[in-house]
């Protein structure tokens, strides 16, 4: 009995994860602003770049804050309930929250009531492992922002929120010898994100 619970609660986590994955701030921001025809603009996306790129600036760090924090509070909620009013803290270990937040990932940029049709998810996976290494996340947010706000790089910032994070990772580890294998764990959640960002893209039609 306790095996199957074992096996069906973090199934439900996971499923929970990938509902949560569906409430993108860019489209929330998008519907309620009757203005905001964020299909006609730009890449026609409702997405936070779009947003930040051919609307608002302002709205579009808006939506890119919301996005990171939506991912940290979900993990933060999850592990706070499980380790405090459960039995079974066992189930938000640092690889089960890693999968859950990938979940949270896969719901942003694959939603089924959007034919599989979703955002990037760049902020959303900022905030992801923003929650397991915030300093290494920090230091990387500081760089990929300087690239996009002073040089107007965004695709460039965009892939340093995915890569860069290893690298840090590594540095800072190597350097205090503080979790060492949380790097690992970094570089497969950054490897399955430049996959998933090539799966958004063939959708899109961008290559």
């Amino acid at each position: 009995m306790e095996t199957l619970i074992d096996l069906i609660v973090p199934i439900s986590i996971c499923i929970v994860a990938y509902f949560c994955g569906f409430l993108s701030t860019a489209q929330i921001f998008a519907r309620t602003f009757k203005y905001l025809k964020i299909t006609k603009v730009g890449s026609g996306h409702a997405d936070t770049m779009n947003i930040y790129s051919n609307v608002s600036k302002t709205m579009g760090v808006i939506v890119g804050i919301i996005d990171i924090g939506k991912m940290w509070l979900f993990l933060y909620l999850i592990k706070l309930i499980f380790t405090n009013f459960t039995q079974q803290a066992d189930l938000v270990s640092i690889n089960y929250l890693f999968v859950y937040g990938f979940c949270v990932i896969l719901g942003h940029c694959f939603p089924f009531y959007n034919k599989f049709k979703g955002g990037r998810g760049i902020f959303t996976f900022a905030g992801y492992l923003g929650f397991f290494a915030p300093v290494t996340m920090l230091i990387v947010g500081i760089i990929s922002a300087v690239i996009a706000l002073v040089f107007g790089q965004y695709r460039a910032a965009k892939y340093f929120l995915v890569g860069l994070p290893v690298v840090a990772s590594l540095i800072i580890s190597t350097i205090t010898q503080v979790t060492p294998g949380l790097t690992t764990k970094i570089f497969i959640a950054s490897l399955l994100m430049v996959i998933v960002n090539f799966i958004v893209s063939r959708k899109r039609e961008e290559i």
